[in-house]
């Protein structure tokens, strides 16, 4: 079974990608800002990260974390993805120079999200 970290900082936003994903097959981990997604990454890294790029009042932007996560072991080899709702032309760039393997805007269509998440997994 695949494990994902969800790291978002609006609860709701967590809880629907925990139900919108545990029935795929997928084991969710979630995580309310960036220093908590840290210190799981750091326990048992997953194997897909999504990672909002930000997160509310924490300490670190989506962007620092994605840095973070590539420097613990294990780090180099999970597929990290950007998300973003509000995002602008640089975001995308952006993510790319900060490690993530693939950018997904949001609002983003239910029915194919988890084929996408496949799609990145495949690849790496």
């Amino acid at each position: 079974m695949t494990t994902i970290l969800v790291v978002d900082d609006l609860p709701e936003n967590l809880r629907l990608m925990r139900k919108l994903l545990s029935p795929q097959g997928f084991r969710v981990l979630v995580a309310a800002d960036a220093e908590s997604a840290l210190a799981l990454a750091a326990q048992e890294m997953p194997r897909l990260l999504l990672v909002d790029l930000r997160l509310g009042a924490g300490t670190m932007t989506g962007y620092e974390l994605a840095r973070r996560i590539r420097r613990l072991p294990g780090g180099a080899q999970a597929v990290v993805l950007a998300l973003s709702g509000g995002a602008v032309l640089e975001d995308e760039a952006l993510s790319r120079a900060a490690g993530f393997d693939g950018f997904i805007l949001k609002p983003f269509d239910f029915a194919s999200f988890a084929g996408v998440l496949k799609g990145y997994l495949e690849k790496k």
